[in-house]
């Protein structure tokens, strides 16, 4: 905004911009070169840096044309790279800056050029600073150049020129770029090496995808360049993305990467790079004229990374350094012969060493043995070697996994030594040898391994095939059948393609006979996909078959009011057609957007005024269908950020049919006509999120002001004349559309009693004074056409990886776009890198800030209390619904919420509205009586990324500082999300206590219940997501005094078996329990006995004999119980007993539990009792004659009881009684006489039961329909 008010306020010093939003800058621009410049129109954007500020420039204007630069690749747009200059033109450029003397000869001159690395900016500034100067003071400064320091040193305004690309970049990409100062100047880099590097140091792939990315990344930024040798480009990429890709970078682009890493103390350095100067080990140290020794270093440094560069008169006399955190050794050698240090013993932490020889000779190590010491080392690579020396301590190095010798000299290294006395390298997974031309055959001694490993080819391959032979068939099946029920085409193909690349492999496999290479190969790769198949059908299979089952029963359980909703929709949408827009406030209740009356017929200019609609983008994707449904009535068009709502209504502006709309209404009945046209009377406002109703009105007037001045005293005043102008001026059908509206107040002020005026609002907010357009999400076809259309895939990408993509995007349409555009001319390495990092864990929102910006904002928008709800959504699993009584139980604690729930379902409808939340209800929740629990059988949904907002907004503090800790259990290890970061953060690196107030800890099916030493001791709620069969508590639960709320969910299959659920019984303050599919049967007398429990919820839980096995006079159960819940505990026989004695409980609800049949007579006892809810125990036989004496019972639900036959003979004596429910008690054929005892009682029912009730004259008879398939399913 600012950047556009300086063209039209050239003058101006001050930040105030005249503008509501980014996007009516934009528009105002357009318009300004649209209706005040004549003839081409080039316009320069200098120094740009962010590919997305130049979409804020791009119009569909005739010889409109945008020159950028910039320090990055920008690949969507036509790209002019600049050649470095010839050495004529570098002599030019430097003698204008320098104007040297005659006494300068031409051979100091070219001197300086080649010092000044060609490099255009150093030349001049050199240059200058050379101006004037004598012959010995250019002799001075090319000494000093010549003695180790960079021009960089001698220089400050080229540094910080230089800086400022590196200040610029993402922090990972920051010590990706500080890795190329390890190795020699004037270089070629393998890839492969820093693959080595990398893989250790930032957890990147083995294949290479990640390198090669990060590599690409900053090529694209012109800080590196990549060459490929011509072998490459026939070489498939799954053999190794970094084979035969080497690095270079100019010289004074290292010399910035070693000058970064030489900032700090020496001591202190993260990398330490070290140069032999004669003999003489030295580092670089800012501000000294010569590199420092090492010899004056003392104490240990802490360096993790150790680069050592010598020449070819290096003698090998090291000084005695102490670096025992180094983990990477890069060396760069010159010389035949070499000794490695001694200090090399006491690098115990080393991993990675990397020796390339730049030297003509191959290097001889004179004491190779001493790699032998270093029992941790995973990867070693040589370059230009003799590896003769090669000794058995050496190769039986435990943890190497992957050597590679290239250019080496092999000689007899393996052959000397004695295969059946040695295992070589037993856990090496790969080697390579390339350009060994010593190498006569393959090293025996290394097929003890491979043959091993080729042993298993022919039974491997056996079992795979058979599997896919018993599959197969099912398969065929399942994809059929998917077709038939018109699924997605990524759930019709899942199948297929998990297991076609298992058929190809076996059908080369049958193909291999003896060729003992290739089996070797081939059975790594057998063994591979066999793990693979394996976990697609123990986890995804088995969700995707879980998923049907539960789809299934949700279609027959919605069938019956589908038909009614779409005979609804139907009617509404007939009446909508023909609505009269003078008589509009009879369609909406509350008389909002209600307009009738005369206009003038005067026309006006309207090319003259604002609010001109906006051009429609290109390339719009899936909005035909929602554009036909918005012209059928007015609306506010209502979805989360991003979703496309803008779009929609410019294709409604512009759309054809749309400036043929009327509206008119003949008495009752309602028709179309098309006799009038809104023609040029579409208005279009963008408001955004703090609008200036009196700035939005003047905008209309006085389009090309850009002033903050108004002409109107007030906003009424403004109210009017804005009315007044539509009156007078404006003739024919008025549409105006309301842009991005946060508050409903503002659509107020746009309400006229005005014929054939309408208004279109677009909102993130549902607001229901309004007829709603909510949106449908795309479809997979939709929102692949919307990612293609903005990624524009190069032919490599396949077709599987675009999926990938979209898959990760959510389909979520700003998403697509945006995720899309980042992607476009990128090669296949950067598509799998980033997929390999949104599998780790990272969410879309963590790689793209616009994203996360546009979604943060409706958040921000929400009340401080409304933000605190929200952000809990972040504690449960993606792609689960969450039952609202789990939210109850927490925020009844947390902000001191009811326990009805009215305030909890309030809180949820609040963001239901505002679109950052779904409210789902089950089937059997219609006929609920509210007062049992406003939150029963309601469940609560979130788009994916909405969840991942919550995450992301809940971990921008410090881990210990964060009110909530998020927690997922990776492999084994616990960790979390930290801003920033690559990968989550191990929860072991934290020392100090945590202040979290809530902690929730997410576990997969492989989860081990490993638990690291944590310290929570402010933990108040405990979320437990777990989807494993066996669960082990952690033991740091005992120091959680505070907690009071404990929630278990069990994902998996099956339910959950705890085996120290004793743990529980040392937290003396915990109120609620909520356990869900869980097997209590390892409850306790030590949790019983638990002093402060108020409410327990059993969900879908096998409760087994957890309490009959309990002795009711040893133990006082949960003595301040207050309300107990079971809901399908289907292995529930009757009510336990033991719970009888609580004499505080005040609600029992026991429903959906089938095998229940009886209650004792001890149920009585409960003298406290008010709600008691059997809802659906089907094989309920009868009540217990004791519940008679519980006088303070209120409320009764029996509701589909079917097997129970009769009413207590007494129940009459329930004199306390209000409220029975007992629809679908088809049993019951008469009633006992002592209901006539009861007074003011309302009884809801079937017509059936309806009729016993009726002779009783005390009744209250709420008759509901009974739906028999509902009945069944509830029995089912």
């Amino acid at each position: 905004m600012v950047i556009v008010n300086n063209l039209f306020n050239p003058n101006s010093f001050t930040q105030q911009v005249p503008f509501q939003s980014s996007e009516d800058a934009q528009n105002k621009l357009e318009r300004f070169f649209r209706e005040n410049v004549s003839g081409p129109i080039l316009l320069v954007l200098d120094d740009v840096w962010s590919e997305s500020l130049i979409k804020n420039f791009e119009f569909d204007i005739q010889s409109y044309r945008v020159v950028v630069t910039s320090r990055m690749l920008i690949k969507r747009y036509s790209i002019f790279k600049f050649d470095p200059l010839s050495d004529e033109d570098a002599e030019t450029l430097f003698r204008r800056s320098a104007k040297p003397s005659p006494t300068i000869n031409k051979n100091l001159v070219n001197q300086m050029v080649t010092c000044c690395k060609k490099h255009p900016l150093t030349l001049s500034v050199v240059g200058g600073s050379l101006e004037g100067e004598e012959e010995p003071v250019w002799r001075h400064m090319i000494r000093k150049l010549s003695k180790g320091h960079s021009v960089l040193d001698l220089n400050e305004e080229v540094l910080k020129r230089l800086e400022t690309s590196f200040t610029a970049l993402e922090e990972n990409l920051k010590e990706c770029y500080l890795d190329f100062g390890l190795f020699l100047e004037d270089q070629r880099i393998p890839a492969s090496a820093l693959l080595n590097m990398w893989v250790h140091l930032y957890d990147h792939d083995d294949e290479g995808i990640d390198t090669l990315a990060k590599i690409c990344q900053l090529s694209y930024r012109n800080l590196v360049s990549i060459t490929t040798t011509e072998f490459k480009k026939d070489l498939p990429p799954i053999v190794d993305y970094c084979e035969q890709q080497f690095v270079t970078q100019h010289d004074l682009l290292r010399q910035l990467a070693i000058n970064l890493n030489s900032k700090l103390p020496i001591a202190q350095r993260p990398r330490l790079l070290i140069s032999a100067q004669e003999d003489l080990l030295t580092t670089n140290v800012p501000g000294k004229d010569l590199p420092v020794s090492l010899e004056s270093v003392k104490e240990p440094m802490q360096a993790r990374i150790l680069s050592i560069s010598t020449g070819e008169s290096f003698s090998s006399r090291w000084c005695d350094m102490k670096v025992p955190e180094v983990e990477v050794l890069v060396l760069n050698l010159m010389s035949e012969t070499y000794t490695l240090p001694d200090f090399l013993k006491e690098m115990q932490k080393m991993t990675v060493l990397n020796v390339t020889n730049y030297g003509i000779y191959p290097t001889s190590f004179e004491n190779l043995n001493v790699l032998g010491c270093l029992s941790n080392l995973t990867r070693i690579r040589l370059e230009r070697v003799t590896v003769s020396s090669l000794i058995r301590s050496t190769l039986a190095l435990q943890n190497i996994k992957k050597v590679s010798f290239i250019m080496c000299k092999v000689g007899n290294a393996f052959q000397e030594l004695c295969s059946d006395s040695v295992n070589v390298w037993p856990k090496l997974a790969e080697i390579e040898m390339d350009y060994c031309h010593d190498l006569v055959d393959f090293p025996s001694i290394l097929l003890i391994y491979v043959a091993s490993v080729t042993y298993n080819f022919k039974p491997q391959l056996k079992q795979l095939k058979a599997t896919l032979d018993r599959i197969n068939p099912i398969i065929e099946e399942i994809h059929n059948l998917n077709l038939q029920l018109d699924r997605s085409r990524s759930q019709c193909e899942m199948f297929a393609d998990e297991t076609e690349e298992a058929k190809k492999l076996v059908y080369k496999c049958l193909k291999i006979k003896w060729n003992l290479f290739k089996r070797f190969t081939h059975s790594l790769k057998l063994k591979e996909v066999d793990a693979t198949l394996l976990r697609f059908f123990n986890i995804d299979v088995q969700a995707d078959q879980s998923r049907d089952i539960k789809r299934t029963l949700v279609t027959v359980n919605k069938f019956g009011e589908q038909i009614g909703e779409q005979i609804g929709q139907v009617h509404d949408s007939l009446r909508s057609l023909t609505i009269d827009m003078k008589n509009f406030e009879q369609t909406f209740s509350s008389g909002s957007m209600s307009f009738s009356a005369r206009r003038g017929d005067a026309g006006f200019e309207r090319e003259r005024f604002g609010w001109s609609v906006p051009r429609l983008p290109r390339g719009i994707v899936a909005f035909k269908e929602p554009l036909e449904k918005l012209k059928a009535k007015v609306v506010v068009v209502s979805a989360a950020g991003g979703c496309g709502k803008t779009t929609l209504v410019k294709m409604l502006c512009h759309d054809s049919g749309i400036q043929g709309l009327h509206l008119t209404r003949f008495d009752t009945n309602f028709s179309y006509s098309r006799t009038e046209k809104f023609g040029t009377n579409v208005f279009f406002v963008t408001v955004s999120e703090t609008p200036n109703f009196m700035v939005i009105v003047n905008n209309l007037f006085n389009p090309n002001s850009f002033t903050q001045q108004v002409p109107f005293q007030s906003s009424e005043d403004a109210q009017n004349k804005l009315e007044r102008f539509f009156r007078e001026n404006v003739s024919g059908p008025i549409l105006l559309v309301l842009d991005d509206v946060w508050s409903e107040s503002l659509i107020k002020n746009f309400e006229f009693d005005i014929q054939s005026y309408r208004v279109v609002v677009t909102s993130r907010m549902l607001i229901k004074r309004y007829s709603i357009f909510k949106f449908d999400p795309l479809s997979d076809e939709d929102a692949e056409t919307l990612f293609r259309r903005s990624a524009k895939p190069s032919p490599t990408i396949s077709k599987n990886l675009v999926n990938q993509m979209v898959t990760c995007c959510k389909k979520h349409p700003l998403t697509l776009s945006v995720v899309g555009g980042s992607l476009e001319g990128e090669e296949e390495p950067v598509w799998r890198h980033m997929i390999r990092k949104l599998s780790k864990g990272h969410s879309v929102l963590d790689l793209n800030e616009e994203v996360l910006k546009r979604l943060e904002t409706s958040f921000t928008a929400l009340e401080e209390n409304l933000k605190e709800c929200y952000l809990d959504f972040g504690l449960f699993l993606e792609d689960q619904r969450i039952p609202a009584s789990a939210l109850l139980n927490m925020w009844v604690h947390l902000y001191d919420h009811d326990d009805e729930g009215i305030d909890t379902l309030a809180k949820i409808c609040q963001l239901s509205y505002r679109n950052l939340v779904s409210i789902t209800t089950t089937e059997f929740k219609k006929d609920l009586p509210p007062i049992v629990d406003y939150c029963e059988q309601q469940f609560v949904t979130q788009h994916d990324l909405l969840r991942q907002l919550a995450i992301n907004l809940n971990s921008k503090l410090p881990i210990a500082q964060r009110p909530r800790l998020l927690i997922s259990a990776q492999e084994d290890l616990l960790t979390t999300n930290v801003p920033g970061k690559d990968l989550p953060v191990s929860l072991e690196s934290v020392k100090e206590p945590m202040q979290a107030r809530i902690l929730s800890i997410s576990t997969g099916e492989s989860f081990s219940s490993r638990w690291c030493d944590m310290k929570v001791p402010e933990v108040e709620v405990l979320v437990l997501n777990l989807m494993s069969e066996t669960y082990t508590l952690p033991d740091f639960l005992k120091e959680m005094q505070k907690m009071t709320v404990l929630n278990v969910t069990n994902y998996g299959i099956y339910p959950t078996s705890f085996e120290n659920l004793n743990v529980l019984g040392c937290l003396s303050n915990l109120t609620r329990i909520r356990l869900e599919r869980v097997t209590v049967s390892s409850l306790i007398r030590s949790t019983l006995a638990l002093q402060n429990i108020k409410k327990v919820s059993f969900i879908m839980c096998k409760v087994g004999n957890a309490f009959q096995e309990l002795c009711s006079d040893s133990v006082n159960v949960w003595p301040k119980l207050a309300e107990i819940e079971m809901d399908y505990c289907h292995d529930l026989v009757d009510f336990p007993s033991i719970l009888c004695s609580s004499v505080y409980l005040k609600k029992v609800s026991i429903t959906n539990c089938n095998e229940m049949s009886e209650i004792s007579e001890e149920f009585g006892k409960l003298t406290s009792l008010e709600v008691l809810s059997l809802r659906s125990c089907t094989k309920l036989e009868k009540l217990p004659e004791s519940i008679t004496n519980i006088q303070k019972l209120s409320i009764l639900d029996i509701s589909d009881c079917l097997s129970l036959s009769e009413l207590p003979e007494e129940f009459g004596n329930l004199v306390g009684l209000r409220t029975i429910y007992m629809k679908g008690c088809s049993g019951i054929h008469e009633l006992p006489y002592s209901v006539e005892s009861l007074s003011n009682i309302q009884v809801t029912c079937n017509e059936e039961i309806s009729y016993h009730w009726k002779d009783f004259s005390n009744v209250k008879i709420n008759v509901v329909e009974e739906d028999r398939l509902e009945t069944l399913m509830r029995i089912i």
